[in-house]
């Protein structure tokens, strides 16, 4: 009997998770487009002129927005760079926290590298 209480919990478990999965996604103001391991891309659902409708972010919590775009064109040649290129160049660590630490140092020196006012630009 308890067999089958274990089975009905991991169920009724199961299916509440993908309640909350679903609700969640109903409510999002994104959706996915394409994943990674380490990332995600989102477009907006809802044309907002004011903010970039794509965007990219971090899989591993906390979850950081690394590149927003107006254009699916850039945010596509900014996917490659994230999902083809930058695997190779990360530390051979698995840690999350490792990991997570490096891809903020990584795109933190970019944006500066990529300033205006930053004398190689």
């Amino acid at each position: 009997k308890k067999k089958k209480e274990g089975r009905i919990r991991k169920k009724f478990r199961g299916f509440a998770s993908d309640v909350l999965e679903k609700t969640a996604s109903i409510f999002a103001r994104h959706e996915q487009m394409v994943e990674s391991d380490l990332f995600v891309l989102q477009k907006r659902k809802k044309e907002n002129s004011n903010k970039p409708p794509y965007r990219i972010l971090t899989r591993r919590k906390p979850i950081y927005c690394i590149a927003y775009s107006h254009t699916e064109e850039e945010i596509f040649t900014l996917w490659h760079y994230c999902s083809e290129i930058l695997p190779a160049k990360m530390p051979l660590s698995r840690s999350s926290k490792t990991i997570n630490k490096w891809l903020r140092g990584h795109f933190m020196m970019l944006a500066i590298e990529h300033s205006p006012s930053h004398p190689s630009s």
